[in-house]
This record gives structure tokens, sequence and C-alpha cells, in this order.
């Protein structure tokens, strides 16, 4: 039998091929091979960064990558990953110095595949293979619009004309609508699910109908519609019966519709609005996610506002349009699940797991949605509050009878809440008393300090005696903006942030923390707030909540991901005014039971901790010898490397303004210069910040930076999300 592989079919038609490599003989060998096998070839050739982001928006067959100098492998996977040909098979020229040893590392990045050009016909096999593939994945992706359409217009017109439908699965019912019910003489669902078709449906002529259904088991739909005549006692007074059997994007799955005999097939046109308005119903769209994407447990979540802000009723059309209409634009960037929208007011998504710790991880992540945030319409800043709940379904238990009612059972049913068992941590409010100055810093005591560990023993600090427990109250001297900080603090509406970090090694699974607060309508970055400052108790108090918040939220995802870690953003104030800091941390370490040596890293502004260098000093190294990173921020090219000098630090983060020398190519070689002089002098784990944008990206990975920070990769989120389940 002759190998498919070399099927005439595929060099009937033209194949599409990306080719990055610097060499033009070994392009053009390329293409002799291929085109002696009488292949039919469009191909591009490239090897710089600008045109192959070019030809990305281009539907190819296959990417071929060799050896570029403006390109890196890692790079160019990176950049195909984020777009919508993210499965395209990519093949690799073997490098001079590959051994074989090194094809799962390859493997493991992404690509299909490892060729050598110099072997013809190795080469052309691994090509067909990688081409079949490609078109494999371009037929199913075909198949399975055309199934979604054709389904989505099946469900129209059975909700327009309200026809009696049912799914059928190998021969037995297993779900039905109230039309089909009451067809048949049924009351409820039950009655029907596990019963043969020709149970209910009694053909006249059995044998012709089981021929013709068998043709429509093997997937052959040309001759799926046909007359019966019923013996069914109820259904045989609307004889004849018009059956019409139709695939199912669920493998084994058959859609059969019936019709009455003197039903009009006629739709009017207020049938058309009606189908219409049918045609994307959110039970239907949801039924098909739980069908194409099957998973052991499903939630079904509602997103709805809290209360509404008053100026959007006072302001133009479009402003109030836009703003409901972007809740679920929100929503879906914030959590990257589908959205389904049901009204003006009301969107939902659907959770799914495997396991019921699972799940609890991902619906207690959605928590942090629920406080306060802002919509930016037409420039301008409206607050925005929702109310989230949640209920358990399945495919089997949602339709459009109870669709309302799961609407209702969720609505009205909160988000879990983190548990307290052994594996949780648990932190108590604090307060502390006033201190003076960072020159002569005293201790600051917490009223309580309690921590839930792993043995779920709770351990408190002895307080001093005579000692000031009093909470930070405003004063008519303090800032309107302290005084609200404050407010947010005692009632937690801090916010944090999380941005996955870009790890060019593919080993670690780090996310940068920011913190704020909104004030006015308006978000406030607490790390950058200098009016802190002058208020280190109430500092102190804000990077202790921000620590424990964001190790409670690291605690919840390691159910998930047990390698991740933290880069958390704070103030220097709480290394030199809490005299029970290097205590605090290691106890929130100890209750995190990761599977990383460091899952905390934290990050401090550099010119804070080069006026304290001393003391940070002993800080840092009391740090590390608790198991905790410390990081550098705002770091710029031009300081020395030398001011890192005997400071025990393991990861700098760049300025803002370093990235944009990405943009032009002679500024990109004096980042880079710096960069190795820093490494020379201090190896450290160097992170660029803020690439937005593509371009940036790209060019980072010209620089001997580890790590990439920026909304291209991931945007900040309010809860910790993994690039790749988005």
């Amino acid at each position: 039998m002759r190998n498919s592989l070399f099927s005439q079919k595929i060099k009937r038609s033209e194949v599409r091929i990306l080719i990055i490599d610097d060499n033009q003989i070994r392009y053009n060998k390329i293409i002799e091979i291929l085109t002696t096998e009488k292949l039919t070839i469009d191909s591009i050739l490239l090897d710089d960064l600008k045109n192959f982001e070019k030809q990305l928006q281009i539907k190819w067959d296959i990417i071929i990558f060799g050896q570029a100098y403006d390109l890196k492998l890692d790079q160019v996977m990176m950049l195909i990953q984020n777009t919508a040909s993210f499965d395209i098979p990519v093949l690799i020229l073997s490098p001079f110095d590959y051994q074989k040893d090194q094809y799962w590392s390859y493997i493991n990045k992404g690509c299909y595949d490892v060729i050598d050009v110099e072997e013809n016909t190795q080469f052309y096999i691994a090509f067909l293979r990688a081409l079949s593939f490609s078109r494999l994945l371009q037929s199913q992706n075909s198949l399975l619009n055309e199934l979604e359409h054709i389904q989505t217009q099946s469900e129209t017109r059975i909700q327009a004309q309200h026809l009696a439908s049912a799914q059928i699965q190998e021969g037995i019912h297993i779900q039905a609508n109230p039309e089909y019910l009451e067809l048949f003489d049924l009351k409820h669902e039950d009655e029907l699910i596990g019963l043969p078709l020709l149970d209910i449906l009694q053909p006249n002529d059995i044998q012709n109908f089981k021929q013709k259904f068998k043709k429509v088991a093997q997937g052959y739909f040309d001759h799926a519609a046909f007359e019966i005549e019923s013996q069914h006692e109820h259904a045989q007074a609307f004889n004849p019966l018009k059956v019409e059997f139709q695939p199912s994007t669920q493998d084994n799955i058959i859609q059969l519709t019936v019709t009455k005999n003197q039903h009009s097939l006629i739709t009017t046109p207020a049938l058309i609005i009606d189908s219409e308005q049918q045609t994307n119903h959110p039970v239907n769209r949801i039924l098909r996610t739980l069908k194409t994407q099957p998973a052991k447990l499903n939630a079904l979540v509602i997103f709805s506002l809290a209360d509404c802000p008053s100026p959007i009723f006072t302001r133009d059309w479009n402003t109030a349009k836009q703003y409901f209409s972007n809740i679920a634009k929100h929503i879906e960037n914030q959590t990257s699940y589908p959205i389904f929208k049901i009204n003006t007011l009301l969107v939902a998504t659907i959770l799914q797991s495997d396991s019921q710790a699972l799940l609890q991880s991902k619906l207690t992540s959605l928590l942090a949605l629920e406080k306060p945030q802002v919509l930016n319409i037409q420039s301008v800043n409206y607050p925005l509050h929702l109310k989230i709940g949640y209920t358990l379904i399945s495919d089997e238990v949602i339709n459009e009878n109870n669709f309302e009612q799961l609407l209702a059972l969720a609505f009205n049913t909160p988000l879990p809440q983190a548990t307290h068992e052994s594996s949780t941590l648990q932190l108590e409010p604090v307060t502390q008393p006033l201190q003076p100055s960072l020159e002569q810093p005293s201790s600051v005591y917490m009223q309580e300090d309690s921590v839930t560990i792993e043995n779920n023993q709770s351990i408190k600090k002895e307080q001093p005696q005579n000692s000031s427990f009093t909470a930070i109250q405003p004063t008519q001297s303090t800032d309107l903006m302290i005084s609200e900080l404050y407010q947010k603090l005692q009632s937690q509406q801090i916010q944090l942030k999380f941005q996955q970090l870009y790890d060019k090694q593919d080993s670690k699974r780090i996310y940068e923390v920011s913190n704020g607060f909104i004030f006015q309508d308006q978000w406030q970055d607490i790390q950058s707030l200098c009016l802190l400052e002058q208020h280190p108790n109430l500092n102190v108090q804000l990077s202790r909540w921000i620590l424990s918040e964001s190790c409670k939220q690291l605690l919840q995802f390691q159910t998930q991901y047990p390698d991740a870690a933290l880069i958390i953003n704070l103030h220097s104030q709480i290394l030199f005014q809490d005299a029970s800091f290097i205590e605090f941390i290691q106890k929130l370490k100890a209750s995190l039971p990761s599977q990383t040596e460091f899952p905390l890293i934290l990050q401090f502004n550099k010119n804070d901790i080069l006026q304290h260098a001393t003391q940070a000093k002993n800080k840092f190294e009391q740090l590390k010898q608790s198991g905790i990173l410390v990081s550098l921020r705002d770091f710029n090219i031009q300081d020395s490397p030398d001011i890192l000098a005997g400071l025990e630090i393991q990861f700098v983060q760049l300025q803002a303004k370093d990235s944009q020398m990405l943009d032009d190519p002679i500024e990109l070689g004096k980042l880079q210069q710096h960069v190795e002089a820093l490494l020379t002098t201090k190896p450290v784990e160097i992170i660029l910040c803020q690439l937005n944008d593509m371009n940036l990206f790209a060019n980072a990975w010209s620089v001997d930076s580890r790590y990439l920070q920026g909304d291209y990769f991931q945007k900040k989120l309010e809860l910790l999300k993994d690039v790749q389940d988005q």
C-alpha cells in the first residue's frame, strides 16, 4: 500500500513556506529539493526582524528556521506563539554543532522537527510530514468553523420555528427540547434520556429507517432528511414526520430535528428577527463550550454591577453605551476566559478544571475583581464595582428551560473565600505606633502578627510592655490622599496587579506585583508615591499588607502552578523602620509550600537603598539566609555597576527609558555594552521593562537580559494568570 504522505493531492496545491535564514545557497537547495519532487512552492527568504513581523500577518503552511543574525530561535517561537497562526509547524535546519541529545530541547521549545538539508530524502519526508500536519490543522479548523455555522443555523431554525429537537449518541437519546418531549407525550426529559431512538420514533418501515440511520451514524449526511410514518400513539397524529439528522461539533453526537406535517416551513419576517436574536443565544454558546472543551468540573460564573456610578446617567448616550459594553471587554481582558454576554448588566463565563482544588483556586482568584476598579471611557475614568457569583454546572443540566434558574443561583452564590486550612496563610490587620525618622530608626511592633503555617500552629509575637498600639488616625495636616489611602488600607481596598515576566531560558514562572489604589477615579501607584516617605508608619503597614496579600494570592495560584514566584514592589522603609521585618517575612515564606527554592523576591527603589547602603547590606544578607531574594528597580545604565558592590542582590530592573533604546540600532548597541559591563561587575538577572509592543519585545533579544516585562507578553492583571492559559 502506498504511503498517503506521497499522495498526488499534496502536489496539486501550492505550498507556502516562510524561510528564515541568512544563507542564499541553502535556501536554493531547499527549493531545489522540493521542486524536484514536483511540489509547487511559494516561498520567501528573510533574515531580519521587521520583515518577519510583517510576514507573520500572512498565512503560511510551514516555517523553516536556519540561522539569522537579527533573529534567535526562542525569539522566533515566542513571536509565532503570540499570533493567530500559533500552531503552524516550524522546522529547524540542524545547526553545524547539532547533537542528537539536543532534539528534545528543540521539540520542547515548540518546534515540529529538526531536519538536515544535506540529507535530501530525510529532509523531504520530514517536510511532507510537517506539511500534512499543517494541512490537517487547516482542515480541522475549517471543518470546525463550518460545523459551528451549521449547528448555529440549525439551533436558530429550531428556536425560531419551535421545532422538536433531540441529541442522539450511538442511537440513544441524551437530550431533548420541550417541543420534542411534547410531540412524544413526555413530561420530563429524564423519561427520555437513555431510550433508543427507534423506541420513540417507531417508524412503520423499520428496516428502511435503520439503513438510512446507519449511513448517518457513519458520517454520511447527504440523505439525512426524509419522512417517516410513526406508529407512536401521540405523534402519529402529525404524520408524516419529517426527520432531519445533522452533525454536531461534539464527537459521536447527532442532532435530530422532527417537523410535524402541518407545521408551516415558511419563515415569516417576525420569525426572521427572532432567528437573528437567537443565533448567539448565550445558552447555545455555553453548551457548545462545554461540549467542545469538556472538563470534569465546570462552574458558571456571573458578573454583575454591585453599584453603578451616577455620572454615567448624567453624561451623553455614547458614554453610557460604551460604559456598559466595555464591562464585558474588561472582564475578558482580566480573566482571558470565554465571555458570554447575557444582557446589558449581566456577563457570564465558564471556569473549568479537572479537580476541586484547581477549580477552587480559579474561583477564589476572581475575588480580586470585586475590588473597586475604573473603566476609561473617552479619556475619562469611571468607577467600576463588580459583584461575582457562581454555580457548578454540566452540559446535562443546562438548557433554555432552567437557564434563568441557574443564573439566579449563580447570582446569589458568592465566590468562595480562601480556605484557612494548614496550607493557607492568614494575617491579622496591623496597627503601629508612630516612629521618628529614618535617621534614628526604632522598633515598629505589630499589635497582632499571626501567621498560620504548614503545621497549622499559630505563631504570635510577644509584645513589649509599655508600648503604644494605637492605630494611625488622619489629622488636619494629613494630606487628603494619605487620608484616603489610610481608609483604603483599613477596608482592604488596596489593589494588587500581577504581570508575568518572559523568561528567555523558559525555566521560571515569575510575576511582578505592583500595587495601588483608586483616588478621585484615578489609579495611584503606591510604589512611586513620594508622600509616603513622610508617613513611615503607614508605609510599613502598607508594605506588610501587600506582602501578606501577595502571598495569599501566590498560595492559591500554586495549586495550579507550584513553581510560581513573585517579585513584590515595596518601599524601603519596611527594611529600616520595622525591627521585626525579617521574622515577619520568614513566617510568610514558611507558609508557602512552594516547589521553587525562592518563591519571594522583594524589589526596592535603587536610590532609596543606596542612601542607606550600610543598613541595606545587613538586611539583604539576612534575607538571603532566609531564602528571600532582592531586586533593585529604576537602575539606570548610566549608573556605575560599582555602586552595587557589596550588596546581596540577585535581580536588577532597568529604567523604562532604557527600554526605548531598543528602537534605535545604535542605542541598542550602547545598551548591550552597558549590560555587559554590569554583568561583568555584578552577575545578576537583568529585567527589561515596559516592552509594550512587538518591536521592543523582539529587539530585547539582542540584549543579555534574561527577563522581559511588558504588555506585549502580558498586561497587568488583577489576578495571577499564566500566559499559556490565555
